[in-house]
């Protein structure tokens, strides 16, 4: 609460005070008219969840992506879409803040891996078990580097002062570095057709080159640099629980009332759950999330609850006839599944059948003008948004990443609904407007 509800004010209050100055017009406005729906169905979805308002409101307590949240990320997106609108020399600087949080959060993440940060202690995080930033999960900070990567190659392409380039060109190998200690393989997805993009757009040597040391800084800092106990990229386990999570939702979505055109609110998946436990589908799921041994044999398991205690405190209960060396042992684990690591399964389960329609719309609009479109600014923000929409194939949002991860989509929208701006004014630095 304390880590993330000041993100959600923020959010609000940002948004709104940049519309009180960037009113926004409605006529002939798709990408305005997306977000709105986008916001009537979330209401929909929170008035047909059955949950307790405070949930659908504020959000699950691990999330705080409910309505309060999704009104605030509307209006921060709206906010950025009609600056760039009006400013279109604010791109440069949006690009640079989000490309400069992702070289702040790689230094902390090198600090962590050195035992030299402070910050983790300071705050009583649990910092060192993971390259986690100032984040908290290496999943979303590496969905923090996949935006900031890419942007910061994208500045590097549209620069033209050497010196600068340099300096950015050392950024993007620590951003890389950084990426890699995390061992997040949607984003090694994400970030493989983002830069193929980025190089079939741009047919650079140079562009080619940076782009392999980009990939080379990843791989050996995942190697030579990651002591935290990570899941190596080879591993499968991430591919066969993400299957797992995606047959469990598919086979819990019609218990939803009014699906699939209307969702369960912002907590549907874990609701489904909870409403309708499956142990016999929960128990492959555990067995890989826990890292159970391969030897374990489960001999009894089933759904617990205390007497007039909530829904969300179920449990499940397993009795183990062999657990690693004891026998006859028994462990409650908690119903926490709330994502299925799938942003457009999510989205159905949330908000309904049109919901993924908008989201596939908001993410794919943008790349489809720019595969149209010759000019290296618009295609080559087609290719981040692409990038990011890759990512979130085995990922979910989250309020820590995801407006940023709209800022780059409202960026592209706005590209894509005005009159094309020439790009050589939007990226020279303020030494090489001088010069």
């Amino acid at each position: 609460m304390y880590q993330q509800l000041p993100k959600v004010v923020i959010l609000l209050v940002a948004g709104l005070l940049g519309l009180l100055t960037f009113k926004p017009k409605t006529r002939n406005n798709p990408f305005l008219w997306l977000l709105l729906a986008h916001l009537v169905l979330v209401l929909a979805g929170c008035l047909n969840s059955r949950d307790e308002i405070t949930f659908s409101i504020l959000g699950p307590d691990r999330r705080m992506d409910g309505l309060l949240y999704q009104t605030g990320l509307v209006l921060f997106t709206l906010f950025v879409y009609e600056v760039v609108r009006r400013k279109p020399d604010a791109i440069r600087t949006l690009f640079l803040g989000l490309f400069w949080s992702g070289l702040i959060q790689s230094i902390l993440v090198l600090l962590q891996r050195f035992d030299l940060d402070v910050i983790g202690r300071l705050v009583s995080w649990n910092a060192f078990q993971a390259p986690v930033g100032s984040i908290g999960q290496p999943g979303m900070l590496a969905g923090l580097l996949l935006v900031s990567l890419l942007t910061g190659l994208w500045l590097y392409t549209m620069e033209s002062n050497r010196q600068y380039q340099w300096l950015l060109l050392a950024g993007i190998m620590l951003v890389a570095a950084a990426t890699g200690m995390t061992t997040n393989r949607s984003v090694l997805l994400g970030l493989g057709i983002g830069l193929v993009g980025l190089n079939l757009n741009q047919r650079s040597w140079k562009i080619l080159i940076v782009s392999c040391l980009s990939m080379l800084a990843l791989f050996g800092a995942n190697v030579g640099l990651n002591r935290f106990e990570q899941r190596k990229y080879a591993d499968p386990t991430t591919g066969t629980s993400r299957i797992l999570f995606w047959k469990l939702a598919l086979g819990n979505l019609l218990g939803i009332p009014g699906q699939p055109m209307i969702g369960g609110g912002p907590d549907a998946f874990r609701l489904s759950i909870l409403r309708n436990p499956q142990v016999d589908k929960l128990l492959p799921i555990y067995r890989l999330e826990y890292g159970w041994p391969s030897n374990t044999k489960v001999a009894k398991a089933e759904i617990t609850q205390e007497r007039n205690a909530p829904l969300r405190s179920n449990s499940l209960t397993v009795t183990f006839d062999y657990y690693k060396t004891q026998k006859s042992l028994t462990l409650d684990y908690p119903l926490t599944l709330d994502k299925t690591h799938n942003m457009l399964l999510d989205r159905l389960l949330d908000y309904g059948g049109f919901s993924v329609l908008v989201w596939l719309l908001l993410y794919l609009f943008p790349t489809w003008r720019g595969f149209h479109n010759p000019n290296a600014l618009h295609s080559g923000v087609s290719w981040i948004s692409l990038g990011i929409f890759i990512y979130y194939l085995t990922w979910f949002p989250v309020i820590q990443v995801e407006p940023l991860h709209l800022l780059v989509v409202a960026v592209g929208w706005a590209l894509f609904t005005k009159e094309p701006v020439a790009s050589n004014n939007l990226v020279q630095s303020p030494k090489a407007k001088t010069a």
